[in-house]
């Protein structure tokens, strides 16, 4: 890699220090991004200088690696240009400056990678920035925001000011040294105070001049879409492809309850976890999966170390019921500390609303989940993508659709492999729950924001179509509002499903399903796009 390549990477990395946090990247921490439109501008400035410098190394290069390897920086670089000049979240979205604070949990309080007073240190930086960081957030913000953002947004601040007022003192004891302990309480009685003012903001201010618009509208949409993942398609190809797959779903569905009986499905639901063994019941699958996989054989497992099951943090439970928060590729031993979060039942609600969400985590459910998440969904993705040869991959292979399509390939094609843990019909409505989820999430996407979809009609098409009930129908639709890109799960994998089958095409008779996984997860998670052009030797294939 020569000099000039390492300062675009350099000026990419400072000017996202959280991402070069969570890539296990150690340098800008204590840091948070800086909003200020000065700083704005003078990063637009740096991006279109690089772009020109990586245009002229892929002229000058034939070599079909380095060529993707550009590529991946020229993608981030392009994502980056759209969202600070065009997207512009950090006007209209009081997430921009909320979501950062969060890594204090998730990462600073909870991974290894440093001593507990180098850890310390960087919190309390953080939480010196928090008032400053926060007085542009209030500069830069319109005053009429989605209604949805501040609410969602208020949510997360609850569940961040909880944790930092309550329970990190819990990690910062760990230490012996009094002289920091205090440092860090001035810092977090200044930072709580700051997020305090910031929340009533929010309340006071923005949510009574909130509206109903969130729609992004389509020519932003497919812009969003194209710029990170490369897929160019028009939004009724989308739509119809999208549609076509969700009715296949459920007509499988369908046909699966008609057989079992009309009460199959209410059986299906009620056999769940309570909610003092839903931890432990999903660490048993961890290791159910995992065994599986190795006998089944149609993958490598670089590792025989499991992820921790635990609850999500308070902030992110609005957002969703699971998720897996692991360690970046560049982190060292000592930090490979994985989070496999399980969203419990909220304390506060009714036993009738408990036990109503408790059905939508049902046995068959949650298997489905912990394939997505564990095994051999992000966790197996993690660890592949920490063995890259190549640090610009570690870096810069992001994609969302890649890292989840693959965890929802997963779902199908441990179900198509064999997999039978207990009964298959009981799996397989698992497996269609989990599919049918995606297709609403891909539908709803597209027709909020391209078309003229309401919550209330989202919330009615994950209900009718999705097999879902409240809360999370309410989850989900809201959850499609201010993340439009959640289409990427199905739509990854329709690419993925794709790209196996001209891969197929190609291999003939010297196929295995083994191998492709192998090679597809061992260039990191980068677009599908990209990853079709080193795999395949036809590229005038169709992308689907």
């Amino acid at each position: 890699m020569n000099d000039e390549i390492k300062g675009i990477i350099d000026r990419w990395l400072e000017a996202n220090p959280g991402v070069a946090h969570g890539l296990g990247i150690h340098r800008y921490d204590g840091r948070l991004p800086n909003f200020s439109l000065e700083a704005i501008n003078l990063r637009l400035q740096q991006i279109q200088e690089d772009l020109d410098k990586v245009d002229t190394f892929l002229q000058k290069t034939g070599d079909k690696f380095q060529q993707f390897e550009m590529t991946l920086i020229r993608y981030s670089l392009l994502t980056e240009k759209f969202r600070l000049a065009e997207e512009k979240a950090f006007k209209d979205n009081p997430l921009e400056y909320i979501f950062p604070l969060t890594t204090i949990e998730t990462s600073y309080a909870s991974r290894s990678f440093g001593t507990v007073e180098k850890r310390i240190e960087s919190i309390i930086s953080i939480e010196n920035t928090i008032p400053q960081f926060l007085n542009t957030a209030v500069e830069n913000l319109d005053e009429n925001l989605s209604n949805v953002k501040v609410t969602m947004s208020v949510q997360f601040l609850k569940g961040i000011l909880s944790y930092l007022k309550d329970r990190l003192i819990a990690f910062v004891v760990q230490t012996d040294d009094e002289h920091l302990i205090e440092n860090w309480s001035q810092a977090n009685i200044i930072a709580c105070d700051a997020l305090s003012n910031f929340l009533r903001k929010l309340e006071n201010k923005y949510l009574p001049k909130s509206t109903s618009e969130f729609k992004l509208g389509e020519e932003k949409f497919l812009k969003i879409l194209n710029m990170t993942e490369n897929v160019d398609l028009d939004v009724d190809t989308l739509l119809k492809i999208g549609e076509e797959d969700l009715e296949r779903n459920y007509n499988k569905m369908m046909n699966l309850l008609e057989r079992r009986g009309a009460d199959f499905f209410q059986k299906v639901r009620s056999d769940h976890s309570s909610v003092e063994s839903l931890l432990n019941d999903a660490r048993k699958g961890l290791d159910r999966t995992r065994n599986w996989l190795i006998e089944a054989d149609i993958v490598d497992l670089p590792t025989d170390r499991q992820c921790e099951v635990i609850d999500t943090p308070e902030f992110a439970r609005s957002f969703g019921f699971a998720a897996m928060n692991t360690p970046g590729p560049f982190e060292s031993p000592e930090a490979s500390e994985a989070y496999y979060w399980v969203t419990p039942p909220d304390s506060k609600w009714s036993k009738e609303k408990q036990e109503e969400f408790l059905q939508f985590f049902s046995r068959a459910f949650m298997e489905t989940v912990t394939i997505h998440e564990v095994w051999p969904g992000h966790y197996l993705q993690l660890l592949y993508n920490r063995e890259s040869k190549s640090e610009i991959s570690k870096i810069f292979a992001r994609s969302i659709t890649m890292i989840e399509g693959w965890a929802h390939y997963c779902e199908e094609m441990i179900f198509e492999s064999g997999y039978a843990p207990f009964d298959r019909d009981i799996l397989h409505a698992g497996q269609l729950m989990g599919a049918l989820i995606r297709n609403c999430r891909y539908i709803v996407a597209i027709k909020m924001h391209c078309r003229d979809m309401s919550i209330e009609e989202a919330k009615e098409l994950f209900m009718r179509k999705g097999f879902m009930n409240e809360p999370t129908t309410t989850i989900e639709a809201r959850r499609g509002t201010v993340n439009p890109m959640y289409l990427n799960y199905s739509l990854g994998k329709f690419l993925i499903k794709k790209l196996r089958e001209d891969y197929k095409n190609e291999q003939g008779s010297n196929f295995s399903l083994k191998k492709f996984h192998n090679l597809l997860l061992s260039y990191g998670s980068p677009p599908i796009v990209a990853l079709r052009k080193l795999i395949l030797e036809n590229q005038n294939a169709t992308l689907l």
